[in-house]
C-alpha cells in the first residue's frame, strides 16, 4: 500500500500601509502593498482579491497585475483581482500595489483600507483559506484660523461729525475661508 501525495498548497499574505498609521495632511502620498508569496510547491489559482480604498484617497493607481474590476462605492473605490488576472506559482511571489493622495477634508477624518485575500483550492477535500487585512490613519484636514479686527475713525469721534468702521478680516489659517457673514 502507499499514498499518492499531491502538491502542497502554502501561502503569505502581507499587506502594508506607506506611511503607517497616524495622521496625515492633504496633499500626503499613501501607498497600499500587498504581496501573495507561494511557499508551496501548487501553483495558486483560484484566488480572489479585494481591497476598498477610500474616497478620501484622491489620484488613485495601481500597479502590478491589473485589476480584473474596479467599481465605485459609496465611500470610495473596489478594486478586484481573480485567478483570470493572476496565479501565483511556488516559490514567486506577486505584488500589488495602490497608490494615492491624502485629499481635502474639512475635519480629522479616519481613513480604512480593507484587503481580503480568498483562495479556494483545487482538491475538494481542502477548505477555503481567507485572509484579511485592515489599515487605518486619519486625514486631516488644513487648519481654520483667522482674526476680525474693527476700527473707528476718528478715534474719538466729534458730535454730528463723520464717523467710518472698518472691520478687516485676515485669514492666518491654511484652509480657504468660504460662506463668511459679518453682522455690524
Amino acid at each position: 500500500s502507499f499514498t499518492v501525495a499531491g502538491p502542497v498548497v502554502s501561502f503569505t499574505v502581507s499587506k502594508t500601509q506607506t506611511p503607517a498609521g497616524g495622521s496625515w495632511a492633504t496633499g500626503t502620498p499613501v501607498t497600499y502593498r500587498i504581496v501573495v508569496t507561494n511557499t508551496g510547491t501548487a501553483t495558486l489559482s483560484n484566488i480572489l482579491i479585494t481591497d476598498t480604498v477610500s474616497a478620501v484617497l484622491e489620484n488613485q493607481a495601481t500597479d502590478g497585475p491589473t485589476p480584473g474590476a474596479i467599481l465605485g462605492t459609496a465611500g470610495g473605490t473596489l478594486y478586484v483581482w481573480s485567478s483570470q488576472a493572476v496565479s501565483v506559482t511556488p516559490g514567486m511571489s506577486v505584488t500589488f500595489t495602490i497608490t494615492g493622495t491624502v485629499g481635502t477634508v474639512c475635519a480629522s477624518t479616519p481613513v480604512t483600507n480593507q484587503m481580503t485575500f480568498i483562495a479556494s483550492p483545487a482538491c475538494p477535500s481542502s477548505s477555503q483559506v481567507v485572509v484579511s487585512n485592515q489599515t487605518a490613519f486619519t486625514a486631516t484636514g488644513p487648519s481654520v484660523a483667522f482674526t476680525v479686527a474693527k476700527t473707528l475713525t476718528p478715534a474719538s469721534p466729534v458730535t454730528g461729525g463723520p464717523v467710518t468702521y472698518r472691520i478687516v478680516v485676515t485669514n492666518t489659517g491654511a484652509a480657504t475661508l468660504s460662506n463668511v457673514l459679518i453682522t455690524d
